[in-house]
């Protein structure tokens, strides 16, 4: 018998007659017909022979014909390329050509042993790296912390040496394997053209790939089934690192695996090419400014988990691993391609210099952003609105070393490298730059001797922040205690410094404030008259926590006691009298008023022995005309405060009035005590004065002074009592264009309510804003510390002991359970 023919006898025609055009069978038919091309005498065919790898199996004629379909497009002269039918036609021949090849590469990666055998080890090594975090959590001298940061990228031994040695295996058996067993060139030789091959294998390894992380989701939780609650913005961003590192290291496994008749050379070069890129991470910071030091920055793989394992998702890097892996796999079908020719290649150097092109703009252009739950890393509404209205150039230089002693990395370089690259985004007046003292020490110390400081402030690292004219230059400061609060304990001494708060982004700001201003608003602070001294330290009768919180904010401090220290004053604070004041400290009071400067009166309900009525300071006659009087009765309310003395103390949350000056506080509890009955009477001046802040329904102000005194119970009494609302802080402003606020308790400004350490709620914030209206100057206020996720394993040794074994087990097993059905169902139905 002669060779058989693509026409042959009508019982062996699929359809009975001639065969259509366009269907699967024509492929079938043109595969016999051609066999003895250069995929047969590969093979060692002799012409007419039929191979087995054309007979059955995933590339041959029956299962080409029913994945492309009746529609699909007909071959001309090898490679797949389609000469008849619409480009709509042929788009979706493409598609239902991809969907092939992928479809059966992910059985082929899925179900098969092999490919199970890899999924199974990758997972018992990654659960065997999560057993060792849980033991490490569990450790009392152990530090607490984010665990699933250490889980990406946390190590290169636990992250990226297995990611790297899956994804060049993976990538191995794509097309380098196939060429070797002359397969690769059957699949080409189909109605298949070689994109279609080669996106068809990559997102069959991707889904692969997936397929091996999606189990390790049992470990969140199982870190929730034991008490810990991680933050599930950072997890869902580490995972999304995760996925997009394998996508850019799967690419670049199918481009050497493209390029290389060996699988082995295939899978050794891939995995040399994935080291070398993340390693160069570490390079990134030692190269000198410029174009190397930025191209090495947006490849630094290192860095990308880290900020996607702390829930920053930065944009342009993303943009730029995107386009890496689309050139990756340009260049695998090019390589793969045998009628490409000149005018392939110069296709793929086109695609390849837009997708450069691509990759710079989106990572200078495109955000970056923060998916944790309470938004640490990203800039506050207040510093917004700050940065854009900043009128004048900031130059800020971070003189932090990047590892501490024992080469530990340094957190403060870390947390002050985000806010200030956030900062940088929001206005072109800032100018920031980093030196490691380190590496430039000269540099470093001349930065340093210009604002006055010596060598030593370098060990923990500063922060200079300057502005202003050459000669005229404004300064300020910052070193590591005023940006962060660091961790203290046993567990420090094991693990080094670890981050509890970072104070940084309103430190910087006020560091802006100041350094704008043409000069340090003065603040004055009345003495000698009962007020507290303002150099005690003495938690209920001092005010030093007062005056460094002012001295912080960038304004002069000094004392009145006469009328004649009060000459120069921008403010004027009345800081809780406890008598009437001498006539001529109330003639500065309503001076200064008269010549547009302000003034805050801090005056609290002050009992006294033997009489029925508070105590005066002498200033009720001449606020009366502007419309604001004090009454005789203390503001009680039952929402006490912690630790305090109940009713007299309270904290309250609601209340805010709508002033510009207290929009940022709205919302955020605030602390009183032994505040004064203020009333607001608007017929009585123009303008009308305004609430910023008021008691509640909920409280009233007691008459009953007398039991107050004595500390016996007290209720309200609907006759002597007045029910809530009830002003607590109330603003006007004199003719003379003066401003004026009241506050109705003294007492927040006493050393025990202001500590920084100790206070809890906006009190700091209510009296930052207080001076800064009455001040004329910038409130800079609202910005709070914000504390870094912290968790902290406690669990009894059986916990401990089978949560490894969950961890170890329970995602392989999990996997090798399904996989074997999937292979076992197979099996079965052939």
């Amino acid at each position: 018998m002669g060779p058989r023919t693509g026409r042959g006898p009508r019982r062996h025609r699929p359809h009975g007659g001639r065969p259509r055009r366009g269907c699967g069978t024509g492929a079938a038919r043109w595969l016999s017909r051609h066999v003895a091309g250069r995929a047969g005498r590969r093979l060692g065919l002799r012409r007419g022979r039929r191979p087995r790898e054309l007979r059955r199996g995933p590339y041959g004629p029956r299962a080409f014909a029913a994945a492309i379909g009746p529609r699909g497009p007909l071959p001309r002269g090898g490679g797949g390329r389609p000469v008849t039918g619409r480009r709509r036609a042929s788009h979706a021949g493409i598609l239902r050509g991809l969907a092939a090849v992928a479809a059966r590469e992910i059985l082929g990666l899925l179900a098969v042993p092999r490919g199970i055998v890899v999924a199974v080890l990758f997972l018992l090594l990654q659960g065997w790296n999560f057993s060792l975090l849980l033991h490490a959590l569990n450790d009392p001298l152990a530090a607490p912390g984010p665990v699933m940061r250490y889980f990406f990228g946390g190590s290169f031994f636990v992250f990226w040496l297995p990611v790297a040695f899956v994804t060049s295996i993976v990538g191995m058996r794509l097309v380098a394997e196939e060429r070797a067993r002359g397969t690769f060139d059957l699949l080409l030789a189909a109605p298949v053209r070689p994109c279609q091959a080669i996106l068809g294998k990559y997102v069959a390894a991707l889904v692969y790939y997936g397929a091996l992380w999606a189990p390790t989701v049992l470990f969140v939780v199982m870190l929730r089934g034991a008490g810990a609650e991680p933050d599930l913005g950072p997890v869902a961003s580490g995972y999304l690192g995760a996925f997009v590192v394998g996508a850019l290291c799967l690419a670049i496994a199918t481009a050497a695996s493209a390029a290389s008749e060996q699988p082995l050379s295939a899978a050794a070069a891939a995995f040399v090419v994935i080291v070398a890129l993340v390693l160069s991470g570490l390079w990134a910071d030692e190269a000198p400014a410029g174009p190397v030091r930025e191209v090495l920055d947006a490849a630094n793989l290192l860095a990308f988990m880290q900020e996607t394992a702390q829930g920053i998702v930065d944009a342009g890097r993303l943009a730029v691993y995107a386009a890496a892996t689309a050139g990756a796999l340009v260049l695998a079908v090019r390589w793969t391609d045998p009628y490409g020719g000149r005018d392939g290649m110069l296709r793929t150097v086109a695609i390849l210099a837009c997708l450069v092109a691509w990759a710079g703009i989106a990572r200078r252009h495109l955000p970056r952003a923060d998916w944790t739950s309470s938004r640490i890393y990203t800039v506050s509404d207040e510093a917004t609105r700050y940065l854009a209205a900043l009128d004048r150039d900031v130059r800020v230089d971070v003189l932090v070393p990047s590892v501490l002693a024992a080469d530990q990395p340094n957190p403060l370089r870390r947390e002050l490298d985000e806010v200030l690259r956030r900062m940088a985004a929001r206005t072109d007046r800032l100018v920031v730059r980093f030196v490691d003292p380190d590496r430039d020490r000269e540099e470093a110390e001349a930065r340093i001797a210009a604002f006055g400081l010596s060598p030593a402030d370098l060990v923990e690292g500063v922060v200079l922040v300057e502005s202003g004219e050459p000669g005229r230059r404004r300064r300020v400061h910052l070193r590591a205690p005023d940006l962060v609060t660091y961790a203290a304990g046993p567990d420090v001494a094991v693990s080094g410094p670890r981050v509890v708060a970072f104070d940084g982004e309103g430190a910087l700001v006020r560091a802006f404030a100041r350094v704008t201003r043409t000069r340090d608003p003065e603040v004055c602070i009345t003495q000698g008259h009962g007020e507290p001294d303002v150099t005690s330290l003495a938690p209920y009768d001092g005010l030093a926590h007062f005056e460094d919180l002012l001295r912080d904010e960038g304004y002069g401090v000094r004392t009145v006691v006469s009328k004649g220290d009060a000459e120069g004053c921008d403010a004027l604070v009345v800081a809780g009298p406890k008598g009437p004041l001498p006539e001529d400290v109330r003639a500065a009071v309503f001076e200064a008023l008269d010549r547009g400067r302000g003034v805050a009166l801090f005056a609290g309900a002050v009992l006294l022995r033997g009489r029925d009525r508070l105590a005066d300071h002498g200033l009720e006659d001449q606020l009366a005309r502007f419309g604001i009087a004090f009454g005789e009765r203390v503001v009680l309310d039952p929402h006490a405060r912690p630790g305090a003395t109940p009713l007299l103390s309270f904290t309250l949350d609601e209340g805010w009035g709508e002033a510009a000056a207290v929009a940022h506080l709205v919302g955020r509890p605030v602390s009183f005590v032994l505040a004064r009955e203020l009333e607001v009477d608007g017929r009585a001046a123009a303008p009308v004065p305004e609430v910023w802040f008021s008691a509640p329904e909920s409280s009233w102000a007691e008459a009953d002074l007398a039991a107050l005194r004595e500390g016996r119970p007290v209720a309200y009494d609907e006759g002597a009592d007045r029910r809530g609302p009830i002003p607590l802080v109330v603003a006007t402003s004199a003719p003379g264009g003066g401003r004026l606020v009241v506050v109705s308790s003294d007492q927040i400004l006493l050393n025990a309510h202001l500590r920084p350490d100790l206070v809890y709620d906006a009190t700091r914030d209510l009296v930052r804003a207080v001076v800064a209206h009455v001040a004329d100057a910038v409130p800079v206020v609202g910005i709070e510390a914000r504390p870094r996720e912290s968790i902290k394993l406690v669990l009894r040794p059986e916990q401990l002991r089978r949560m490894t074994l969950m961890a170890w087990f329970g995602p392989a097993g999990l996997y090798a359970a399904a996989g074997l059905f999937v292979v076992w169902g197979r099996r079965r139905a052939r």
